[in-house]
């Protein structure tokens, strides 16, 4: 196991000016042996910007993606003193930008299985299938603004205007601010290079998302 705990604070020293930036945080990852080179590996993750001037966190996707893409429509309210954008991953199932704010937790956990290691009794020569490795994951997180994740989100509030601009409409939804990813991904070494390829559902008030998506990445662990 082995964990980082970090807390950071910037003063802009501008003569006009007097941001002020608190970040702290928490990364604890655990690997447990099961057989014979099998590794269930967990991480729980939390990151925290306070102070007048923020960091966003996008929350989505996963470390290192290859041609990585974003989630539309979905933003923090526009009056939080947001300076720095950062993503926090990984959320697999789900786009950059499917939740954001001050805030987030995550959790991510998957069983790393070395197939032809654990098949074969012998020394294997061959750099990609000596570290050719499935892993069946499940990661769970959110995003949020304000005191709790349950509290009024950008994602839950919808502002409607109507014709001629006489009224105005906001509608406010109770969904769950928590989204989870399933699937399974394959991880292997091609050129000196730890290639990640992962094949995930999301799960979003209780139930899959309508698209899989399949991520290409870099590296090898969380």
């Amino acid at each position: 196991s082995r964990a980082k705990i970090f807390l950071e604070y910037y003063q802009n020293l501008s003569e006009y000016s007097g941001a002020s930036m608190i970040n702290i945080g928490v990364d604890y990852r655990i690997y447990i042996p099961i057989a014979k080179k099998i590794i269930w590996a967990n991480r729980i993750a939390f990151n925290g910007s306070f102070g007048s001037a923020k960091i966003n966190y996008l929350l989505g996707g996963v470390e290192n993606w290859i041609g990585p893409s974003s989630t539309r429509g979905i933003n923090s309210e526009s009056n939080q003193p947001f300076v720095y954008q950062s993503l926090a991953n990984n959320l697999r199932g789900f786009r950059k930008s499917a939740r954001s704010g001050n805030k987030y937790a995550l959790i991510n956990s998957e069983i790393r299985i070395p197939i032809f290691s654990y098949l074969v009794n012998r020394p294997i020569r061959i750099d990609f299938f000596r570290n050719f490795t499935i892993a069946p994951f499940f990661d769970i997180g959110t995003a949020w603004i304000n005191e709790s994740p349950f509290s009024e989100q950008p994602y839950n509030t919808r502002v409607d205007v109507q014709p001629g601009g006489a009224n105005t409409i906001t509608i406010t939804n109770i969904n769950n601010p928590f989204l989870a990813g399933t699937g399974i991904g394959i991880r292997s070494r091609i050129l000196g290079y730890f290639i990640r390829v992962d094949y995930s559902r999301g799960i979003e008030d209780g139930a899959f998302t309508d698209d899989p998506i399949i991520y290409f990445a870099l590296g090898f662990d969380f």
